[in-house]
């Protein structure tokens, strides 16, 4: 014969450790007994809190307010009977068991209300001993006092919490007469949305999205929201007051909602809804300048990025130039400064403005030389288009692709063309690479069939490519060695010192093979070294002879004459062996500077 069982519960355990775990956070206390003022048709909740100087934890919070009172007292004590009527039951899912939180929360709670009055504790309670009501003439004819002695919170904390709940409380609420201010209740701000009502903070002057900490409130009193990006600090810049009916919350806490999933998905569609007729209002009102310059991301953000395409116009921020020579970039460094011009749908269209897209590889050699020929032609960059915009189709890039019969081919390619008129090998102290001198090189665009759509002569800046230098006749080697190497080392450390050799080399070495003047190279050997800035130069002239020529045709009468014989030169080179690094090229430029500079504060 079987035997029968039936579902049984360990009041006093159930009492001690379940209930006790559902309000370890005392400060639930006091949301509590505010969401009780407001179902008892209270017009105000007041506070008053006080503290034991000598024991900050052990806090007396009065709380009172001028709702209908407590009518059924075995309600109030009894589990799962709220003791509402049936209607706000329903609707709000009334609980009934707030007041054990209120209760766990102190070490001794007094209730006073239509003239009786109540006085009991949690240990006594869940051991399920008897309290008595007993009238009292302290206790008033409307509304209700609750005095919670032995609060587990110092006075600072309770206040703190007390202020949080009454920023978004249907009820004005009172501490010590102050009446809390209530900046997120609902008013007429707030908007309806699938999620509740919402407080969006608009769009600044610059069309900034204010999008930050999201604050949340279940019926008037903070709740935990799952959203994405939402920040925890700072003023909240969207402030939602759930719609209880769609998203209960977990029970009996309220800490959180129940499907904190669904209510992330129906938020994020909530903001996308609410800004996108926001920026289409906008669309009306605005400029097409104005709307761009103000509203591209946010456009493209909120599913707008049609009303992108309607717009003639692009706004600068998504427009650059190319900015100066390009070079392997390090951290911070960048081939693309500010483009100032105002482009406009026209310009592009009738090829007065050329478009071009950054190359996902710019330093490769396609990319030096794309970006050399887009300096050279006045090309401005664009980014940030959306997918269809009137724009792509005359965007010029080399990670595009086209259809060539049954092939996707790039639909753009770059050559490099010259002719060399010598070669030499560079040998610096970092990168060592051939030379090819040339009198300018060519750069050609081509496009997927292989016809030639830009081009341009260069003679004034080099280019790395196919691993040698092109060294065109106006180029001096600046900056052309970071087309090679980055001068980091292991630690990613940038050598600078390491560099200025090398470029300081590499020009000499293309005077050399140029063959410069020697009033060009004594002029560069000179600035190097600073001579120009030694006061006693200033407003002078100086003849420096090479040896002893036997002519002499100057006299120091009217100028100032440096003799540096070759004797000479090789003593002082003897004695100052570090000279010979400072130019490998022209070994008598280093002397020459060195007794320039010792001398140029007195007459010679």
């Amino acid at each position: 014969m079987s035997k029968g069982v039936s579902l049984n519960i360990n009041t006093e355990r159930f009492m001690q450790r379940i209930l006790g775990k559902l309000f370890e956070h005392a400060g639930r206390a006091l949301s509590e007994a505010m969401q009780n003022s407001r179902r008892a048709g209270a017009t105000e909740v007041r506070f008053l809190v006080t503290s034991d100087p000598e024991d900050r934890t052990n806090s007396v919070v009065h709380i009172a307010d001028d709702g209908m009172g407590i009518v059924e007292w075995q309600a109030l004590l009894t589990v799962a009977e709220s003791g509402w009527d049936e209607s706000l039951i329903d609707k709000e899912d009334a609980f009934g068991i707030g007041f054990a939180a209120i209760l766990f929360g102190c070490r001794e709670l007094v209730v006073r209300s239509r003239g009786h009055e109540l006085r009991l504790n949690w240990t006594d309670a869940t051991n399920q001993k008897r309290f008595a009501v007993v009238e009292s003439t302290l206790a008033p004819e409307k509304g209700t006092l609750i005095r919670l002695e032995g609060f587990a919170r110092d006075a600072i904390n309770v206040e703190a919490r007390i202020r949080e709940c009454a920023a978004g409380f249907a009820l004005p609420v009172f501490l010590d007469d102050e009446e809390l201010p209530a900046p997120y209740r609902l008013k007429e701000q707030f908007v309806a949305t699938a999620v509740g009502q919402v407080w969006f903070r608009e769009f600044g002057t610059d069309g900034a999205y204010p999008f930050g900490k999201v604050q949340a409130y279940y019926q008037g009193l903070p709740i935990r929201v799952q959203v994405e990006n939402g920040y925890r600090c700072g003023e909240p810049s969207i402030v939602i007051h759930v719609d209880d009916a769609a998203f209960p919350a977990t029970a009996p806490d309220r800490a959180g909602l129940c499907d904190p999933d669904k209510f992330q998905r129906t938020f994020e569609e909530a903001v996308q809804k609410h800004w996108e007729g926001v920026l289409r209002q906008l669309f009306t009102e605005l400029s097409n300048e104005d709307f761009v310059d103000s509203y591209w991301n946010k456009a493209r953000r909120f599913g707008c990025s049609d009303l992108l395409d309607r717009c003639p116009v692009l706004p600068a921020h998504i427009l650059a130039s190319v900015d100066g020579f390009s070079f392997l970039r390090t951290d911070g460094d960048s081939n693309l400064g500010p483009c100032e011009t105002r482009v406009s749908r026209a310009d592009v269209e009738s090829g007065r403005i050329v478009l071009a897209e950054l190359p996902s590889d710019d330093e490769s050699d396609d990319g030096f030389a794309f970006l050399t020929l887009a300096r050279l032609r006045g090309w401005v960059f664009v980014s940030d288009l959306p997918a269809e915009h009137w724009a792509h189709p005359y965007v010029i890039s080399l990670d595009k692709c086209q259809a060539v019969g049954n092939e996707q081919v790039p639909a753009f390619t770059v050559e490099v063309c010259y002719v060399p008129s010598r070669s030499v090998r560079f040998c610096g102290r970092w990168v060592e690479a051939p030379i090819d001198l040339v009198e300018r090189y060519a750069i050609v665009l081509k496009n997927a069939t292989g016809e030639v759509v830009h081009s341009a002569e260069v003679e004034d800046c080099g280019l790395y490519r196919d691993g040698a230098l092109i060294v065109p006749a106006k180029e001096s080697g600046y900056l052309l060695c970071r087309q090679i190497s980055r001068y980091l080392d292991e630690n990613e450390s940038f050598h600078e010192d390491a560099f200025e050799d090398d470029e300081a080399a590499l020009h000499d070495l293309i005077s050399e093979l140029r063959g410069l003047s020697v009033g060009a190279i004594v002029g560069k050997a000179l600035a190097d070294r600073g001579v120009a800035a030694k006061p006693g130069v200033a407003g002078k002239a100086a003849i420096v002879i090479f040896g002893r020529p036997e002519d002499r045709w100057c006299t120091a009468s009217h100028t100032h004459v440096i003799e540096l014989s070759e004797a000479a030169i090789a003593e002082w080179t003897a004695r100052h062996p570090e000279a010979g690094a400072l130019n490998p090229v022209v070994p008598a430029i280093a002397p020459l500077v060195h007794a320039l500079t010792a001398a140029a504060d007195k007459p010679v």
